[in-house]
């Protein structure tokens, strides 16, 4: 069906050229961390897709409604929106491409329309919502400058080690 759709052919070349650019900086970035594989990103992509397919019962064998013109657009709408770093001299531009690279490779991958198609089955209204999502848990996940973040940097150290005592209390 999109075989004659011109305009949604184009869209997709340009998708599929944004994913071998992400993939090629990502494999370049991870060449430089050697075996370290683990990578901390601000949003769990995975589980915000999961609940908007168990929210709007979405089944595994369900056709999809969304075309190209719908989820490429509004991808990168929500990819331009995402900025740590506000400014439009070239140094903020490029610290601030450097600070969400990683992220919005995710995004870009786990969004594309190949994926919400036909792995997530996403319909438009699952879409929408998981698009919505992702923006607003972007917008809540930044601190503000000076905010005392001791007590919660803290906690996130101890609760581990205190955790992985307890579990070798147990198998002692």
């Amino acid at each position: 069906e999109l075989t004659g759709d011109r305009p949604s052919m184009a869209l997709l070349d340009t998708e599929w050229e944004a994913l071998l650019k992400d993939r090629q900086m990502i494999r370049h970035i991870n060449k430089a961390k050697g075996t370290e594989e683990m990578m901390q990103l601000p949003l769990n992509i995975t589980r915000i897709i999961e609940s908007a397919k168990r929210v709007f019962n979405v089944k595994a064998n369900d056709r999809s409604n969304l075309r190209p013109s719908d989820v490429i657009p509004a991808v990168q709408n929500l990819l331009d929106h995402m900025k740590i770093v506000r400014g439009s001299d070239p140094l903020s531009q490029e610290a601030d491409s450097n600070a969400t690279i990683l992220f919005k490779g995710l995004l870009r991958s786990r969004l594309a329309f190949k994926e919400v198609v036909k792995e997530h089955r996403l319909n438009k209204l699952a879409f929408d919502h998981v698009i919505g999502e992702l923006q607003n848990r972007w917008d809540r996940a930044f601190v503000s400058p000076g905010e005392m973040v001791g007590v919660l940097a803290a906690q996130s150290i101890g609760e581990p080690a205190t955790q992985m005592t307890l579990n070798t209390f147990h198998f002692a």
